[in-house]
């Protein structure tokens, strides 16, 4: 099978011009199992899962309607609490029980859901290959078009993957390929059943590991949506969109737990125009991901943690990776994460770029690193080595309005490329005024605050060779002063590779 990889306690109200929405979310769930695995029977399997997920699920939900009614009661408005979308006209409804697909919770159906689908894809006019309720047993499962007109895949019941890892020739589960016009929805689940291969998972040593298969891909889909669906415990990335086009996803619940490696909630890969909001996203890895060649995609009312935040990256691990251009981060909680908000790239990575990046109005919950550019980047033991700079030049990077609290006493950490070094106020960072209203550190002194004073300039070049918008920064003499009140307050930690220190100068302010 070849694969390629494609804490203190912190307390505190938080006021941010948000517009996190609660949504009625429920999700698409594949039932993948071969013969013999799911001798427990269907109306046992779905019950003990819907048991085990409940309270973690139901505590998401919780927080985030608490985070509403606070923004609410504050004087922001009603926050509008927006529905996935799709046609009235369903068009012909091709039933995968029509085509032999048995809820049983034993049976592999993907003969029965390739035949639904085929037909529906050939039919000419509008189709819905609707999977009502019930659990369905199904194995890897690639949808392929083009089709001859828009499809619908409404999936009600509740999916499960097969368990042996073996019987995925690629790492997917669920793969809608060369599609124009595809909405995928239904309020259904996709359990990838990913408890019992989580051990197999070896990328934590192994810097080209194989993945296990992700639940739900989009391969080369154009004009699609996704939403309303619950996707759980996948065996690596839950949802991955690769060359796509077009895309929306909104309305969804993803749920792992916070130990399951690479589980990444959203993989973006090479893909424009994608927009995702409205999504509650708690896992082991990455909420969302955005890698190489990412181009126009607008994140907005993303709720994430546990989890490891929302990253560009990583970039450079690969030869002649695209640009990434064109990110925006709007209005998202991020709660009890390792990372806030982080870019990431390989060390010794070919030439590439990612720029016109903007993150805004974001709540800081109990983040460990509220906000990191890593440009030393290792995922793995064995690939840690690399000392050879990356060749990953970061440009127009801006941070707007980031409140909340963080677990540690460092707020913000950059690790500059001595190749592309972070060169002054226009190149890398910006933060505009009042960008850290406030970020607090509680430890076991108290309360202190991090940033508190407004950005009267928007940036300022730090040792020569990296730079930092430092808030309240007017002038070299005035750096020392913000410096003084970060080692006070906090920390504002910069990792300074710039010609000036040499390769390894190293600054805390």
């Amino acid at each position: 099978m070849k694969m390629k990889m494609g804490g203190t306690t912190l307390q505190k109200a938080f006021i941010l011009l948000v517009s996190l929405s609660l949504l009625g979310l429920y999700a698409a769930n594949g039932a993948h199992l071969r013969h013999g695995h799911g001798h427990h029977g269907g109306r046992h399997l779905q019950h003990s899962h819907h048991h085990a997920y409940g309270r973690h699920l139901q505590h998401l939900h919780q927080g985030y309607g608490r985070h509403l009614q606070h923004l609410e009661r504050h004087g922001y408005g009603r926050i509008n609490r927006f529905r996935f979308q799709q046609g009235g006209d369903a068009g012909t409804i091709f039933n995968v029980k029509s085509f032999g697909a048995k809820p049983d919770g034993r049976t592999d159906n993907v003969q029965a859901f390739m035949k639904t689908w085929n037909a529906a894809c050939q039919s000419g006019s509008k189709a819905t290959v609707l999977i009502p309720d019930g659990v369905f047993l199904v194995g890897q499962v690639i949808f392929e078009g083009p089709c001859k007109s828009p499809i619908v895949v409404q999936v009600k019941g509740y999916l499960k993957a097969v368990i042996d890892v073996s019987d995925y020739p690629s790492p997917e589960w669920i793969s809608f390929e060369h599609v124009n016009g595809l909405t995928v929805t239904g309020g259904g689940t996709l359990d990838g059943q990913g408890k019992t291969d989580w051990k197999y998972n070896d990328c934590s040593k192994n810097a080209y590991c194989q993945l296990l298969p992700s639940s739900l891909k989009l391969n080369s889909v154009t004009n699609g949506q996704v939403g309303q669906l619950k996707l759980l415990d996948s065996k690596a990335f839950h949802m991955v969109i690769l060359k796509g086009k077009s895309i929306t996803v909104q309305d969804l619940q993803i749920s792992a737990p916070e130990d399951s490696p690479n589980t990444d909630g959203i993989h973006l890969s090479r893909s424009i125009d994608v927009t995702i909001s409205n999504v509650i996203i708690g896992t082991g890895d990455d909420c969302i991901s955005i890698g190489q060649g990412s181009n126009n995609v607008n994140i907005n009312q993303v709720y994430c943690g546990p989890g490891h935040g929302i990253s560009v990256g990583s970039l450079g691990k690969y030869d002649d990776e695209q640009d990434v251009k064109g990110v925006t981060v709007n209005n998202c909680t991020l709660a009890n994460t390792q990372n806030g908000l982080r870019i990431k790239t390989w060390p010794g990575s070919p030439p590439s770029q990612a720029s016109s990046i903007l993150f805004k109005n974001v709540v800081m919950k109990n983040v460990r690193y509220p906000i990191i550019i890593d440009q030393q980047y290792c995922a793995s033991t064995s690939h840690c080595s690399n000392t050879n700079p990356s060749n990953v030049k970061l440009s127009d990077i801006r941070y707007q309005n980031i409140r909340g609290t963080s677990s540690s006493q460092v707020a913000v950490k950059i690790n500059c490329s001595p190749a592309v070094p972070c060169k002054g106020r226009s190149d890398l960072v910006k933060l505009g005024k009042e960008a850290f209203d406030m970020l607090d550190y509680v430890g076991g002194g108290g309360r202190k605050r991090m940033v508190a004073q407004p950005a009267a300039a928007a940036s300022a070049a730090v040792g020569g060779g990296s730079s930092l918008a430092v808030p309240a920064a007017q002038s070299p003499d005035e750096i020392i002063d913000c410096r003084l009140s970060a080692k006070e307050y906090g920390r504002v930690q910069i990792m300074d590779f710039g010609p000036r220190n040499g390769p390894h100068g190293r600054k805390a302010y």
